[in-house]
């Protein structure tokens, strides 16, 4: 093999989409699975975490899969079947659309464990064991 085919085919390898797909899992997993997210500590006076826990949702969960995912992916089928695109850009398209909702997932669970704030319901969702003190910093060991 010439030097140059072979360093083309040595390359190759990083320039498909698979192996950028499989390195992207790998490192989901390793997020998600084996880092531990951030827990911060708090004080069971802290009003701004003391708010009461909604009983009904606002939107539930098969309705948020409806709007995050069915509505724009409808939207880019009709879009297909209007403008009747080339079997390569549909594809490519609702390629598009799979890989913005993986990675929308997966950059909003790294933010989540890394940074995010505690819920505003925190305390009525903990419901901190009888004797916890409440002028002090706790955290979630205190939780039931």
């Amino acid at each position: 093999m010439p030097a140059q085919q072979h360093r083309l085919a040595s390359n190759d390898l990083l320039n498909k989409p698979g192996f950028l797909g499989a390195a992207a899992r790998f490192w989901q997993i390793q997020i998600q699975f084996l880092a531990s997210p951030f827990h911060r500590m708090f004080s069971l006076d802290n009003l701004a975490i003391s708010y009461p826990h909604a009983t009904t949702e606002r939107v539930s969960v098969p309705w948020l899969f409806i709007y995050a995912g069915a509505v724009p992916l409808g939207i880019l089928i009709a879009w297909a079947l209007l403008v009747r695109p080339g079997a390569h850009k549909a594809h490519v398209t609702l390629l598009g659309w799979g890989i913005s909702m993986v990675l929308t997932m997966f950059i909003t669970d790294v933010i989540k464990n890394a940074v995010g704030r505690p819920r505003p319901d925190l305390i009525a969702r903990c419901k901190p064991k009888p004797g916890t003190p409440a002028h002090t910093l706790v955290t979630w060991e205190f939780c039931v």
